[in-house]
């Protein structure tokens, strides 16, 4: 796709964003770009609500203008939050399936900002805020492009800009990674042109990955887990020498391989229940979670109770349909955890954020 197709593609998605997605109003992305622009142990997190002391953070939900359909701010709700168990406190609307499924976003928010396998040019789009100089650098593969609707919300309202680095079923991390039984090489050929990016002219402020890869290949037959281990902590170490901060995103719960359009469909009137599967960890949150262990500077994020509170992952959450498919957030759900993706970020990274009578972009 030329490059002029692709910027017009990414506005039309993210108007499209905005129509099925009430709590985010993005405008269009900045036009992609392959060329270069000049430019101790972290605790373990939930997202359940708390009152951070920046004057940059808000209450819950207010990331948004009001919407009918709140999706994960229902969670927020103290009724409803105290018997998450009973989807229909979650889901008072009790909206038809052909309602939940229209609204949703089911198409990957990232897919015209996520380089192809065989692609060996880096492809950057910009969201949030792209007047600020506090930058999000979202890098990996399209597990980190499913956050791009709550990353750009987040910016929005906070003034951060966000940039993508995205290449499909790529980890952002040293040694190559497995794809399709074989070693991924144009993967690790990206990461490294990638890395020497945000050590260099395009420096953000933090970088924030994800990945669902479990495995890479090391050298002399090193354990694949353990490679991949030391490879993501050898990244985010350059990363932390240069005073990028390492934001490490959980992998998504993975609670089915079902379609969830077809589960809903087969059960019109009682998709709450017969949809609803038991948590699934999401198997790249392993070596992720091992990785910034090892990491002093590195930062933990884990919103998966926010995604299957009380370890049930529902259909529905707040009247918006929480998959697009088995195991990928819709655009209108992950829109919706942009307020508490925020309350964390404060947490883990106090000092990104301004402090009072700071003067912002």
């Amino acid at each position: 796709m030329g490059r002029s197709r692709r910027a017009v593609a990414i506005g039309a998605l993210l108007t499209a964003i905005g129509l099925t997605a009430p709590l985010v109003a993005p405008t269009p992305l900045a036009q992609p770009s392959s060329a270069a622009r000049p430019a101790g142990d972290s605790p373990d997190l939930s997202a359940s609500p708390t009152s951070a002391t920046s004057p940059d953070t808000d209450s819950p939900g207010t990331d948004s203008p009001e919407t009918p359909f709140a999706g994960a701010a229902v969670l927020d709700d103290p009724v409803a939050a105290a018997r998450p168990i009973d989807p229909a406190a979650l889901n008072l609307a009790a909206r038809s399936v052909a309602d939940l499924i229209q609204s949703a976003g089911l198409t990957a928010p990232e897919d015209f900002c996520l380089a192809g396998r065989g692609d060996d040019a880096v492809v950057t789009c910009g969201a949030g805020d792209l007047g600020s100089s506090r930058i999000i650098a979202l890098v990996g593969d399209s597990r980190a492009g499913q956050w791009l609707p709550a990353l750009d919300a987040l910016g929005r309202r906070h003034r951060w800009r966000v940039r993508t680095y995205l290449k499909r079923d790529c980890a952002f991390t040293a040694p190559p990674v497995m794809a399709e039984g074989q070693p991924y090489l144009e993967c690790q050929d990206w990461g490294e042109h990638v890395l020497a990016r945000l050590t260099g002219t395009e420096r953000p402020t933090v970088v924030m990955t994800t990945s669902g890869v479990q495995t890479a290949y090391g050298p002399n037959g090193a354990p694949p887990q353990a490679t991949l281990v030391e490879g993501y902590a050898a990244y985010w170490r350059r990363l932390a020498g240069v005073g990028v901060l390492p934001v490490i995103l959980a992998d998504t719960p993975r609670p089915s391989p079902e379609q969830i359009t077809t589960c809903l469909r087969a059960h019109p009137d009682t998709y709450l229940t017969e949809c609803a599967r038991a948590f699934a960890v999401g198997p790249g949150s392993i070596p992720l979670r091992q990785a910034s262990r090892g990491v002093t500077q590195a930062r933990w994020i884990d919103l998966g109770m926010r995604i299957c509170p009380d370890l049930m992952c529902w259909p529905v959450i707040g009247d918006t349909l929480v998959y697009r498919d088995g195991d990928y957030l819709s655009t209108a759900y992950a829109a919706s955890l942009a307020p508490a993706l925020w309350r964390l970020f404060v947490r883990v990274a106090p000092a990104t954020i301004p402090v009072p009578g700071m003067t912002t972009p």
